[in-house]
């Protein structure tokens, strides 16, 4: 309470709380936390730093046959960093994959096909108003922009979130197995991923209430459905994690 500069701390019926209207998020309290219970998660380097950072890890990269794997939320925001680290990492001989909803513009991730070994490309759901309805967006650009990624012969792996009632019935899967068979190259593999609340300790963290709209994981057997499904179109399938 001391340390913090803005008064955002504050101590009320034996609980430490803070009003994240006046925090700052400058971390001073974090620095002299005992408990570790407060923490930054996340910060800020310039390509310089970050890299310096990935370079110490090649001897694990080299022995893995890993590399770096930039995701977010959506990094391709960022578009020009990435391409600054892509290629250095490149250049140094490390592998790296994008981890993307590709909801960006068309130019964007075309440049970035050019230059990065991997694509984990999210795809929600075929059905744009259900799409609509439960990430505020379209889904036409992100079907394009795979598409269009396809065609560059990048690889891709494509992943999908199952959710019980929202994308996993029978029509969903064979919409989205049929899209996928249409494109111009057939991705390495595609992931399903059923739902799980994972997440809801990190909104406890930030004071936010733990609201998931009663999203349910699917039963095993509708896995075990798409996944057959898929395999009907040719296309290779596993459940991920």
């Amino acid at each position: 309470m001391k340390t913090c500069t803005e008064n955002a701390i504050s101590f009320t019926d034996h609980i430490i709380s803070t009003n994240r209207d006046h925090c700052i998020v400058c971390g001073k309290c974090a620095e002299v936390c005992p408990s570790r219970a407060s923490e930054i998660c996340g910060k800020t380097y310039q390509p310089d730093e970050l890299f310096k950072i990935i370079e110490k890890d090649m001897p694990f990269f080299i022995q893995s046959g890993g590399g770096v794997t930039f995701s977010g939320g959506e990094p391709l925001i960022h578009a020009d960093y990435i391409k600054d680290i892509i290629s250095r990492c490149k250049q140094a001989g490390i592998h790296t994959t994008i981890d993307t909803a590709g909801n960006i513009k068309t130019e964007t991730i075309t440049g970035i096909a050019r230059i990065a070994d991997l694509f984990l490309f999210d795809l929600k759901s075929m059905n744009e108003e259900i799409h609509k309805k439960w990430t505020d967006s379209s889904n036409k650009l992100i079907l394009h922009n795979l598409s269009v990624i396809s065609a560059t012969g990048a690889r891709i792996i494509i992943r999908m979130p199952l959710i019980a009632g929202i994308n996993d019935g029978t029509d969903d899967i064979h919409d989205a197995a049929r899209y996928i068979s249409e494109l111009p190259a057939m991705p390495e593999i595609i992931q399903l991923l059923p739902y799980h609340n994972i997440a809801g300790h990190k909104l406890n963290k930030l004071g936010k209430t733990d609201d998931f709209h009663g999203f349910m994981p699917p039963s095993e057997s509708s896995i075990q459905r798409a996944l057959g499904i898929f395999k009907q179109y040719g296309i290779a399938a596993e459940t991920g994690a």
